[in-house]
């Protein structure tokens, strides 16, 4: 039963609709989504010996990155580490084969990965990827927050969310096995 961990990652503006919780709240849609014939879709995606299945919302963590990883621009190395940091603390919960932490960055933080950059031509607007810490494997996905310079109002912002955060839930269940490793959203 997959569970999700919403991360807001350190101090920053969130919109609204991240950083609250209730109805039109990501944490709302977590809750409502996990729970619902949506999830019940991604059984296609079963093998014979995974199932996917309804799950439920865990709980929602504002996190304390240390200053080495959480500048204007953050690597998604400094991200692994810093969740590992965080589990390690006791400030995460710990992770289990359906755990899913959903990484949510303030706006006006670029990241990176790969070579490519969040928010930008040719880069993308969220992914989610695996590492291993310990024995176990931590599934994560990465929600930057994007304006583009034409489209700089709440209004787009709140599109976006609301266009890549269930591709981003229903990819990191369909796709999260550690060979893969990694898949995003390109704009």
């Amino acid at each position: 039963k997959p569970k999700v961990v919403q991360v807001l990652y350190g101090s920053g503006t969130y919109l609204s609709g991240v950083a609250g919780s209730g109805s039109g709240t990501l944490a709302g849609f977590y809750q409502a989504a996990l729970n619902s014939s949506y999830m019940d879709m991604l059984t296609q995606y079963d093998t014979p010996s995974q199932k996917i299945g309804r799950g439920s919302f865990d709980s929602s963590v504002q996190i304390t990155p240390s200053s080495t990883r959480n500048k204007s621009s953050i690597s998604d190395a400094n991200i692994q580490a810093e969740i590992a940091a965080q589990i390690s603390a006791g400030k995460l919960p710990t992770p289990d084969d359906d755990t899913l932490y959903m990484i949510n960055i303030p706006q006006g933080k670029k990241i990176t990965m790969g070579g490519a950059s969040s928010c930008s031509a040719g880069g993308f607007c969220a992914y989610h990827s695996t590492f291993k810490s310990g024995s176990s494997e931590v599934f994560y996905g990465v929600l930057p927050i994007c304006k583009r310079a034409r489209a700089a109002r709440l209004d787009a912002a709140k599109a976006q969310l609301l266009r890549t955060r269930p591709r981003s839930l229903r990819m990191s269940w369909s796709r999260p096995s550690p060979i893969l490793r990694l898949a995003w959203h390109r704009i």
